[in-house]
Parts: structure tokens; sequence; C-alpha cells
């Protein structure tokens, strides 16, 4: 009927023994390590590339949001809450606003005292 070729007998023989000395799984276990590092490496460049993206976009946001700063002269009665009601108006969280100013001005306490100038910062 058919016959086998000579070939197609050896290379019948040589996965046999492959089968039988764990070869085979060695060979496709490698093969797939290797896969999975090359999709773990590609993987690891979409990030750092994305994370260096933002950092720069966050980077030129800061860069182009600098305050503009107002000089104030304190006068009697004035504190820091006054002042940025003053500046800032409504629907602003002042405590955020008076942490800036007690850095901006390196402002140890909230203390004041008349005649003293301070820097406001004013963001757009």
């Amino acid at each position: 009927m058919y016959e086998l070729s000579s070939d197609f007998k050896s290379r019948k023989r040589i996965k046999d023994d492959n089968k039988n000395n764990g070869d085979k799984w060695s060979f496709i276990f490698s093969g797939s390590i290797r896969k999975k590092s090359i999709f773990i490496f590609k993987i690891l460049l979409i990030m750092v590339a994305s994370v260096l993206l933002i950092m720069l976009f966050q980077f030129e946001s800061i860069s182009s949001s600098e305050p503009e700063l107002v000089e104030v002269e304190v006068v009697k009665g004035d504190n820091l809450w006054k002042i940025a009601d003053r500046h800032y108006g409504d629907n602003i969280d002042l405590r955020k606003k008076i942490f800036k100013i007690k850095k901006v001005n390196e402002l140890e306490s909230a203390m004041l005292t008349p005649g003293q100038k301070i820097l406001i910062p004013i963001y757009e």
C-alpha cells in the first residue's frame, strides 16, 4: 500500500526519544520564556514611555502656571485670613491659599505686624 519514507521514520523516532528524555518540554518552556520576556519588556517600555510623557506634560503645566506675586503692606487689624479673603474671594479654600502665602514669604507663624510687606501669589 503506502510506504513511509525513511526520513519520516527517523523524525518520528527522534520525537519519541525526546518525549522520554523530557527535551521536548524544555524546548517548549524555553521558547515560552523568551516570548514572555519579550512581552514583559514591551509592557515595561510602554509604561516607562507613558510615565515620561506624563512627567513632561506635568512639568509644562507647572512651569506655565507660575503665580504673579503681588506685594501687600500689612495694616493694623490685618491677618492672613483677611488678606487671603481680600485677594482670593469666595469659593476658594483659604487654608490652602494661606499655606501658600506662608510658604512664599517663608513665614513660620501667621503673626503679622503693621507695616510688614508680604507677597501674595495670584494664580490665573
